[in-house]
């Protein structure tokens, strides 16, 4: 073989590389039937469509791997990061059992947050009704982070803030036992885990309303 292709060959080749790349099967139907062409038609060597063919698929498989790429990068990034979460959730498990666990003052809380990560609450009349019971640094993500437990309504409500510059978009974590949120702020992720009775959502938005950074 001389290494080199006629434009059949060259449309093949393509082809063929497009249809292996691994990406979401919603994107890749998008990229491989453009709206206002005929699928049939555009694969079809010979037709009136080979030059634009030529032209834009060379684009398109670049877009599909560009994506699919960070599309697993990023559910890698976020399995991982789930996985230090529940880990050092039950490192600390005895501090979910404490039911009788004294409810920490929200000056201290602060005072502990923000010498480990440079963040604080801003106080309101929600956040003085928290009831925290475990407030202390922790090492997640491979740095320091701040993680406190709170009274929910059906049990201990777990809540973590993690320092990073570079935060993706919010996504939903899970195990047997919990469920959780871990949402992007302005200095890093907030973290808010408990059973499926909480209701998480309204804690992860009270808390990242009133959550400042120093960064």
């Amino acid at each position: 073989m001389n290494g080199k292709f006629d434009d059949n060959e060259l449309d093949e080749l393509i082809r063929q590389e497009l249809l292996s790349v691994s990406a979401p099967a919603d994107l890749r139907q998008k990229l491989l039937q453009p709206e206002g062409l005929n699928p049939p038609s555009w694969f079809s060597r010979g037709s009136a469509n080979d030059t634009f063919f030529r032209r834009v698929l060379p684009v398109a498989a670049c877009l599909v791997v560009a994506l699919g790429i960070a599309f697993w990068g990023t559910a890698d990034r976020h399995t991982e990061l789930e996985e230090e979460i529940f880990r050092h959730m039950y490192f600390e498990e005895g501090q979910l059992d404490n039911v009788d666990a004294a409810v920490i003052p929200l000056d201290t809380v602060n005072t502990r947050m923000q010498a480990s990560t440079g963040a604080h609450l801003q106080m309101s009349d929600a956040v003085k009704d928290l009831k925290v019971t475990f407030a202390k640094d922790c090492w997640v993500a491979k740095q320091t982070a701040f993680h406190m437990i709170m009274k929910g309504e059906a049990g201990p409500v777990t809540v973590m803030m993690i320092p990073s510059k570079e935060r993706d978009t919010a996504f939903n974590i899970s195990d047997d036992t919990y469920t959780g949120l871990v949402t992007p702020t302005e200095g890093g992720y907030l973290v808010v885990v408990g059973n499926r009775r909480e209701p998480l959502t309204a804690y992860r938005n009270l808390l990242s309303g009133k959550l400042e950074w120093e960064y």
